[in-house]
């Protein structure tokens, strides 16, 4: 992984990727969700990465700005 960036992005990117899809209308309705794995299993990575377990929570929640932030997303890693 070339950055902290860069897999922040991939792991926001891969969570939102259902919902630009339309197979779930919230991140958290995925079944396949790595979202709580990283909440509760990986606390160092996800502060290293999010600052912290709020701000993690918070650029996955806010269901209005979902669709913006993965075009975002989609538009830098591809």
């Amino acid at each position: 992984m070339a950055s902290d960036e860069y897999m922040r992005m991939l792991i926001l990117y891969i969570h939102l990727n259902p919902v630009k899809h339309g197979f779930v209308s919230k991140r958290e309705k995925w079944q396949w969700t790595s979202f709580n794995e990283f909440l509760h299993n990986q606390p160092d990575l996800l502060n290293r990465l999010f600052g912290n377990a709020e701000t993690y929570i918070s650029q996955h929640h806010a269901p209005q700005r979902e669709f913006k932030e993965y075009q975002i997303l989609e538009s830098e890693l591809t």
